[in-house]
Formats: C-alpha cells, sequence, structure tokens
C-alpha cells in the first residue's frame, strides 16, 4: 500500500516544474489571450471582462473552481466572480472579506509561495479561519488522503495576485484543482499569471478612465 505524500515533496515538485516547465501550451494560451483583449474592447464592465476571464481559465485549464476578487473602494478585498462553484458556496464566499495583509505570510492563511504572484494553499495546513467552514464546495471530502504528488484534494487553492503598474495588489484570482482531481501544473499557474498582468492592465486603464 503507498504512503501518503509529504507537504514537503508537492512544494518540492511544484517550484521545480516552474523553474523548468515542460509542456508547451504557447498556441493555446495566445488565442485565450487575444480573446481575453477583445473581451476587454467591447466591454469596458469590470465584472464582465472578469467573468470572461474566469470563464477562459475554467475551459482551457479544466480548473474545477474559479474565483476572481477585487479591492473595493474601503480598501478591503472581496470575491466577485465565479465559476464552478455551489449556490450556497457563492454565497458563503461572497460574505467574506480580505485585508491587505491576508495575501502575504499570514498566520490563518497558511501558504507557501511558488513564484512572485503565485501562492499554494494545501489542505494540510488548514488554510482557513474558523469562520469559514461554509465556504467549502465539496466539504464531505475534507477527510480525502492524498496519494499522489500531483493529486489535489478539497481545502487546497491557489491565488495569483492581480497587481497594479505599481505593484499594488488590485485584485485575486483563486483556483482549485483540475476537473481530474490533479494539481495545476507549472504551464497553468504561468498562463493564470499572464491573465493576471492583463487584468492588472485592464483594471488600472478602468480605474484611470474612471478619474477623468
Amino acid at each position: 500500500m503507498s504512503n501518503p505524500v509529504s507537504r514537503d515533496d508537492i512544494i518540492r515538485k511544484l517550484k521545480l516544474e516552474y523553474q523548468y516547465p515542460q509542456e508547451d501550451q504557447t498556441a493555446r494560451t495566445l488565442d485565450a489571450i487575444r480573446s481575453l483583449f477583445t473581451v476587454w474592447g467591447k466591454d469596458r464592465q469590470v465584472l464582465g471582462v472578469l467573468q470572461e476571464a474566469a470563464n477562459l481559465i475554467s475551459k482551457h485549464l479544466r480548473i474545477r473552481e474559479i474565483g476572481m476578487g477585487l479591492r473595493g473602494p474601503d480598501g478591503l478585498y472581496r470575491l466577485e466572480v465565479f465559476v464552478g462553484y455551489r449556490q450556497e458556496t457563492e454565497a458563503a464566499n461572497r460574505k467574506l472579506v480580505y485585508r491587505l495583509e491576508d495575501f502575504g505570510d499570514s498566520d490563518v492563511y497558511r501558504g507557501v509561495w511558488i513564484s512572485k504572484l503565485t501562492k499554494a494553499y494545501f489542505a494540510e495546513d488548514d488554510p482557513y479561519a474558523k469562520s469559514e467552514e461554509d465556504t467549502f464546495n465539496r466539504p464531505m471530502l475534507l477527510k480525502a488522503r492524498r496519494m499522489a504528488e500531483d493529486d489535489t484534494i478539497e481545502g487546497d487553492y491557489f491565488c495569483t495576485n492581480v497587481n497594479g503598474p505599481e505593484g499594488d495588489l488590485l485584485g485575486w484570482i483563486e483556483i482549485s484543482g483540475t476537473t481530474a482531481w490533479k494539481l495545476p501544473n507549472a504551464q497553468m499557474v504561468k498562463w493564470i499569471e499572464l491573465v493576471a498582468c492583463v487584468l492588472g492592465g485592464f483594471l488600472s486603464s478602468s480605474a484611470l478612465a474612471a478619474k477623468k
């Protein structure tokens, strides 16, 4: 019988794959980013562009759940766009409010940086506040065991920062594992980071336009 995979094994694999990617998804990435720019040109509504970006991630990477959040006028961060969430889970996540420090090295949301933009959170570290039990999409699967390095289990998630030109955090992209219950690989992370860069430019330009 195989032994469960350790957290350190997963982190080592993710960092290695990020530095030395093997799979070429260039054509798929360019097509998706081109379509995102097309939406940007037609729809100046922020949530419309974010929804299209979330749909692209779901379609091209086959991610089970995608959430996208934004910084509000009060300086706090909230999830605004969802794909793949159950209705009651989406409602619970919409109630969550985050501070800037929650995206750093938080004692509550414990994770590990796998790049400058993306942080991985593993179920073994219990990376949730105690009041967030109703935000799990499949709570009955929380006791599942990870049996391979690329397996994902309920409670895992990845967050990619959406930054402005000055490096300020404008929002974030939050994803679970794939529909095959595998962790996103390095190419997927890079793909999402490219989407995050596009969204950072869009959000910055939208904010500037609103001030004129």
